[in-house]
């Protein structure tokens, strides 16, 4: 038989402080270019996009998304296609 185990006040006053309660983080501020990114998806990364806010919250940060990062640095190179390059870069990734 296992041994119960005794509970001082001294634990249950150090286990009530432990206890905090839980506040969600404020929500990520987008990028200055976020509209311009959102604009150049297409149809199916857009609803990705935006299960993904959805569904992560607070926890969803753009800039650090594989289509953020490749569509910022197609756009940083002047390409008039970067966001056909985009879609067909994350259509080939997801295998479709």
């Amino acid at each position: 038989m296992i041994p119960a185990i005794k509970r001082t006040a001294a634990s249950a006053v150090a286990t009530a402080s432990q206890k905090q309660k839980y506040v969600p983080q404020d929500p990520h501020t987008p990028p200055a270019d976020a509209e311009a990114f959102l604009a150049s998806l297409d149809p199916m990364n857009r609803r990705l996009h935006e299960i993904a806010v959805d569904k992560l919250g607070s926890s969803y940060i753009m800039e650090w998304t594989h289509g953020y990062k490749a569509w910022k640095k197609t756009a940083s190179t002047g390409s008039p296609q970067a966001a056909g390059l985009i879609s067909n870069q994350l259509s080939s990734q997801s295998g479709h």
